[in-house]
């Protein structure tokens, strides 16, 4: 599958060459297939690339299935963070690959790490190739940022997080086209939005993984190990109704009960309607998959509606379940879709008429108002501090260069 992808890909950019012209709906499936192969193996850069030469435009329809594809899969913040910018009307401000302050440590990491999927978003050198760069020379300093002497593993991410940083953002803009400016408009303003806001908590999840033992994690009430299967029910099998959102594959659902006999449940704080990981000892080897809390009964067992299903052996494998907190997938899912119901529509007199009245105003109005007030708040807490010669408690506010600081400035910057 991958060479003949690869071979695609060189096919693609010789009818470029050559004059040719690519269909349109040619191309967006092209675009789909790194999310499957991975940027090394699926040529990240050089399909965004061939996107831009063939004049590539979707809907917002065809938008969200793509970038559905990728937020599926576990695709780095990177590589989102990139496609946003396809959505964002010519001329805005470009959403950066990266956090502002990020080092190139983090920039590597954040290449090299999915969520849980285990799709491997490692090199796209193939497409810097095409750009021009040298990777080499890219990757130098490295030694300086990530060890003395680092890997060719630790190279080549390097190399790949330049090198996204080397695209020219801008000409992704304006692809997400519709019959009504303001609809992309406000299509692009709140999905830019969203996905910051779930990257960030996706991200949060990923550094407390990293960082915290089990043991450490339970005691905060995030984490319960130590599980046994004592009944699995309620499956639903693959495509049996359920509305997904595009983009996503349904793998179907199963209810999970969970003992809790021998589990350390004191400080237990998972809740109906939480989303959780359900794994076998360790989250960061691999999840089985995602889940929402169903019910809780205390000392005796959790039930969960997995999505997807649990191994055949999984009752004889007692002791070795574990549930963890995640990311609320399911407040993403509901957002996404309404937002794609509100601007989706390609047909003039179609919308809704709550539709047009949610999109009838500029958006972004607010932003002002919110960096005069944020300005304002600075100034007294510096008046303050001048003063008394106290200083800012930490938990007041983000510190400066934290990626929560950072994505609250994003989106109070972005204009829609």
């Amino acid at each position: 599958h991958q060479l003949a992808w690869h071979e695609a890909l060189n096919d693609a950019v010789e009818v470029l060459e050559g004059g040719g012209r690519i269909h349109q709906d040619t191309l967006m499936g092209m675009l789909e297939v790194p999310s499957m192969l991975g940027a090394t193996e699926g040529g990240f850069v050089t399909i965004l690339l061939v996107s831009v030469a063939a004049g590539l435009r979707l809907d917002v329809k065809h938008y969200a299935r793509i970038i559905g594809a990728y937020m599926y899969r576990g695709a780095p913040a990177a590589i989102i963070r990139v496609l946003l910018n396809l959505a964002l009307p010519q001329g805005e401000a470009c959403v950066p690959v990266f956090a502002q302050n990020d080092s190139l440590e983090c920039k590597t990491q954040a290449i090299a790490e999915g969520s849980t999927a285990s799709i491997q978003f490692g090199d796209a050198l193939g497409g810097l190739q095409r750009l021009g760069e040298d990777p080499a020379a890219m990757a130098e300093g490295v030694d300086a940022e990530i060890g003395a002497t680092p890997s060719a593993q630790e190279l080549q991410l390097a190399a790949t997080a330049e090198g996204l940083q080397a695209l020219e953002l801008s000409w992704l803009q304006g692809m997400v086209q519709s019959y009504d400016p303001r609809s992309a408009a406000y299509f692009a303003h709140f999905c830019t939005l969203l996905h910051f806001e779930q990257l960030n908590e996706i991200d949060a999840v990923q550094r407390r993984r990293r960082e915290l033992t089990v043991e450490a994690l339970a005691r905060s009430g995030q984490a319960i190990a130590g599980l046994s299967v004592m009944a699995i029910f309620g499956r639903r099998e693959p495509g049996s109704g359920r509305s997904i959102l595009p983009g996503w594959e349904d793998t179907g659902a199963q209810m999970v009960a969970f003992s809790l006999h021998g589990s350390e449940v004191g400080r237990l704080r998972f809740f109906r309607g939480d989303a959780v990981t359900v794994s076998r000892h360790d989250p960061l080897r691999g999840i089985i998959g995602e889940a929402d809390v169903v019910d809780v009964k205390f000392g005796d067992q959790i039930i969960v509606n997995l999505k997807g299903t649990m191994p055949d052996d999984c009752k004889l494998d007692r002791g070795a379940w574990r549930l963890d907190k995640a990311a609320n997938t399911s407040a993403y899912e509901r957002q996404m879709s309404a937002l794609i119901q509100v601007s989706g529509s390609n047909q003039p007199g179609k919308r809704p008429p709550l539709s047009e009245l949610l999109i009838s105003a500029n958006v972004g109005g607010v932003d002002p108002w919110a960096e005069q007030m944020r300005d304002r708040l600075d100034e007294r807490e510096q008046r303050l501090v001048q003063q008394d010669g106290a200083t800012p408690r930490p938990e007041q506010r983000p510190k400066d260069g934290s990626r929560l600081g950072y994505y609250s400035k994003e989106a109070r910057a972005l204009r829609g």
